[in-house]
Formats: C-alpha cells, structure tokens, sequence
C-alpha cells in the first residue's frame, strides 16, 4: 500500500505516527479520531545498570539481546513480555522475557544484539507506548479511502514495483 502514495504523503504519515509515539499523544486523524489513538500511558525511564565483565558489557548482554536493570518495584510493574522499549539510539524493541535476577532484572527482548556502546550504562531505556490494538487496520483503511489512485503515467515506478511485489 505505502507504494501506492507519494513520498510527501508517505513522509507525512511516518512524521505523524512517529511524532505520536514519540510524544505520547493521540494521533489525530480526522474522520476516526475517537478509534485510532495512541496509548497516553506515561513512559516508564529506568538506568541500565553498568555492568562490564565477559557477559556484559555496560549493562548489555554480549551474547543475547538483552539488559540489566535495577529490580525496583516500578521496575518490575514496567517491564513485561510485550512491552516496547525505546533504547538511546533511538531503536524500538519488543520485550521477549523478563528474569528477576536478585537485585536485577534481567530483560531479553526481540532482534539481534544490542551494541553496549551505544545504548549501554550511562544511558537509560523507557518503556515505548504503541498503538492499540486494531488501530493499524482502521488506518490503513482511512489511508485508502483518502489515497489516489495511481496512474501510470504518474508514477510508474510506484506501479511497477507494486505489481510484480505481490507475485513473489
């Protein structure tokens, strides 16, 4: 579908969805306002803890995709299976399994291996609100309804590309 529209319109709607998450507001879209929406739960901010040692390195796994951080109860109430984490540079991961290791929660989540160097102890991870379920259905359907329709002439790329993606 997003082959179907032009790029200021593509650019419009991940602006719109990512400034959404980002800020922890709703996503307005006209006609669906009441059913399309972004949590507005608040973000939940903890420190990775700064361990370096033949399994960590700064607070990161070096062989799973994973972290540690501290097992305070907020902590605790945070992270669970399912939960989006938002890592200093930026990435977006969902947590797979979450282990209270004494003092420590381990936390694994979904991807490959997190760099220690870039997302590691000083820097912090936040919990991530995601849209609601059956939110993506209804955009997508209020983007079709409101998309033109190509032309060939207009964008024969778009066109092309659309046509032979779906036979692969």
């Amino acid at each position: 579908m997003l082959n179907t529209l032009s790029n200021q319109t593509r650019r419009a709607l991940l602006l719109s969805v990512a400034s959404a998450v980002l800020c922890c507001t709703p996503l307005a879209l006209t006609q669906a306002h009441a059913a399309t929406s972004v949590s507005t739960e608040t973000a939940y901010v903890s420190k990775i803890n700064s361990f370096t040692s033949k399994d960590f390195l700064r607070g990161i796994w070096r062989q799973y995709a994973g972290l540690s951080v501290p097992a305070t109860q907020a902590s605790i109430d945070a992270f669970k299976p399912g939960v989006h984490l938002r890592f200093a540079d930026g990435q977006l991961r969902e947590i797979s399994k979450v282990f209270r290791v004494g003092s420590n929660l381990s936390i694994y989540v979904k991807g490959g291996l997190l760099d220690g160097n870039k997302v590691g102890s000083p820097n912090t991870v936040s919990t991530a609100p995601a849209l609601r379920s059956g939110s993506a259905p209804l955009l997508q359907q209020i983007l079709r309804r409101r998309s033109p329709k190509p032309t060939p002439h207009s964008w024969p790329e778009a066109t092309s590309r659309a046509s032979t993606s779906h036979r692969q």
